[in-house]
């Protein structure tokens, strides 16, 4: 292999007593998914080692090569499972996807935050630090978490955000996922294949590999759920005998969660208990097989197909992968779990009107005593407009525990994203900053629709408005003068709730809106109620007045209520 590369190039004689250093395992001759998952290991621990004396990826690279050359072919195959004859051997872009994320992303910052970063090189970069779409989001959070814009000029600090969204725009444009897929490249989304047994995990993934699927392991119900919640798949294939949470268990969960639901993703369920298919769980989930194990690869791979038909090339409809992309995406955007809020009750809800939206909300915790939460709605659609969402949310919650003040971060945010923003593009927001101590929240609002603030001494709602214009038009002065921040006192048993446009504007068969009257009457009907309560009440009346009319825009409800 060729030189280290620059300045952090590694000597020949730096690798000398490199396994018992790093403390990597012996996998020969191991089989299955334990064999493959110990290499990874073994690729990670490396990997972790050298990061810290690379620049770049290209260095990284090299300095991986010189690594796997300066051990023997013996130790090689020890190792990583395989000898590898020369450098077209090493497939080196996957090799570096087996390192965490926190160390691709401190290599991407790396490059980054070097001068000169041409668009075509960020390209290339990237595409070895990303296994598909969504990893983009936590890649940009993570980079954002280590950067201080704070001491840096405005021309600086403008930089690293074009920087960086030139990053971003070259992980959402990656084209395939991460993993070889079917011999006409065509790559099908995420399966997720569930099952105690490992050698069964990893004959399903080889085949589920080569039908164009990238593969999620889960060897538990509560591992599945995680990587459910984490990033809901495209194709489930469970075993339902799984340790820690049955597979019925999770399947009533499937059901139950209004986001997993209404990703409708279809089920192979492939189990040694046959018993199991008259089940009432299973007889009204809406699109599954049944297969009872032994199960070979054609035969899973055949109710795959039955499943989720492969299109035909001259069938690709662009505008579909496009909303495919921004679908994985989206459900990176979206936080996985809402943080407590002592005194309050939260509730939350998101739901697309296709595919994929441009809507998006965040509950971020500042300090001990101060939370901010955000509703905001971008006016693309499809890719473009997720990756508007991913520079909003990486942003925001680099800047959000900053400032107690909701001003200042909406002023903030719009200086860091508008010089950036494509032309035409912008973002309506409502941000609050919630003092759960004093019981008190600022609200300003960046040309987003009004809170509705529910007084109980008084029995009855009120729209919360402060003045303000969209983020991402214009920078300056202009911006800065729209933005006000109202500060509204919450007594025992008072709601603030915020949404998107697609709860009041939703239509009826005869083109009536919804609109804010209904709105607050069921607000008043129902603030007492928990915040759950609540927003499905909402839900349940917007559903009523659309009468069966199609869903025209997305539908985003945060809520919170302070307890008495």
């Amino acid at each position: 292999p060729g030189g280290s590369g620059g300045g952090g190039g590694l000597p020949d004689g730096a690798f000398a007593g490199l396994v018992e250093k790093l403390g990597l395992v012996e996998v020969s001759g191991v089989p299955g998914e334990a064999g493959y998952q110990a290499a990874t290991q073994n690729v990670e621990r490396l990997g972790e080692a050298l990061v810290a004396r690379s620049m770049s990826a290209k260095e990284l690279k090299e300095n991986f090569l010189r690594a796997i050359f300066n051990l023997s072919p013996e130790q090689q195959e020890r190792l990583f499972g395989s000898r590898f004859d020369d450098e077209s051997a090493v497939a080196m872009d996957k090799m570096l996807l087996n390192l965490s994320l926190k160390s691709r992303a401190e290599i991407a910052r790396r490059e980054i935050e070097s001068r000169g970063v041409a668009v075509d090189e960020m390209r290339e970069m990237i595409r070895g630090l990303v296994a598909h779409e969504s990893e983009i989001v936590d890649l940009a959070e993570l980079i954002t978490m280590e950067v201080d814009l704070g001491g840096r000029s405005f021309e600086e600090r403008t930089e690293f955000i074009q920087k960086l969204q030139r990053m971003v725009e070259a992980g959402v444009f990656l084209e395939g996922d991460g993993e070889a897929g079917p011999a006409e490249g065509k790559a099908r989304g995420t399966a997720v294949v569930a099952d105690a047994d490992e050698e069964t995990v990893a004959i399903f993934r080889k085949a589920l590999v080569q039908g164009g699927f990238r593969v999620v392991p889960a060897t538990d119900g509560a591992t599945l759920v995680e990587s459910l919640r984490a990033e809901p798949p495209d194709l489930l294939v469970m075993e339902l005998k799984l340790p820690r949470l049955h597979g019925l268990d999770v399947l009533a969960l499937i059901k139950r969660d209004r986001t997993l639901r209404a990703r409708g993703f279809p089920i192979v369920f492939a189990t040694e208990h046959a018993a199991f298919e008259k089940d009432f769980e299973v007889q009204t989930y809406s699109k599954y097989r049944f297969l009872t194990k032994p199960v070979r690869p054609q035969q899973l791979m055949a109710s795959v197909d039955e499943l989720l038909p492969v299109e035909k090339e001259e069938e690709i409809d662009p505008f579909k992968e496009d909303l495919q992309k921004a679908r994985k995406i989206q459900a990176k955007l979206l936080p996985d779990t809402i943080p407590e809020v002592p005194g309050f009750d939260v509730g939350t809800f998101y739901s697309s009107c296709l595919e994929v939206g441009g809507d998006y909300f965040d509950v971020i915790p500042i300090d001990e005593s101060h939370t901010g939460l955000m509703v905001a709605d971008v006016s693309g659609k499809g890719v473009s407009g997720a990756m508007v969402m991913v520079m909003v949310r990486s942003i925001l919650r680099m800047i959000a525990p900053q400032t107690t003040s909701a001003r200042e971060t909406v002023v903030n945010l719009n200086r860091l994203i508008a010089d950036s923003m494509k032309l035409g593009m912008f973002v309506t927001a409502i941000y609050m900053v919630l003092d759960h101590v004093r019981g008190v929240v600022n609200i300003s609002c960046a040309g987003h629709n009004p809170a509705v603030v529910f007084r109980e001494g008084e029995g009855c709602s009120k729209m919360m408005n402060p003045s303000g214009m969209a983020l991402g038009i214009i920078n300056g002065p202009i911006f800065e003068n729209a933005i006000k921040e109202v500060e509204v006192p919450l007594a025992a048993g008072d709601r603030v709730l915020t949404y998107t446009d697609g709860v009041v504007e939703a239509m009826s068969v005869d083109n009536a809106e919804y609109g804010d009257e209904a709105l607050i009457a069921v607000v008043d009907g129902h603030a007492r109620d928990v915040s759950k309560a609540l927003i499905e009440k909402v839900l349940e009346d917007v559903h009523r007045h659309e009468g069966g009319a199609p869903r025209h825009d997305d539908i985003t409800v945060v809520t919170f209520r302070r307890l008495p």
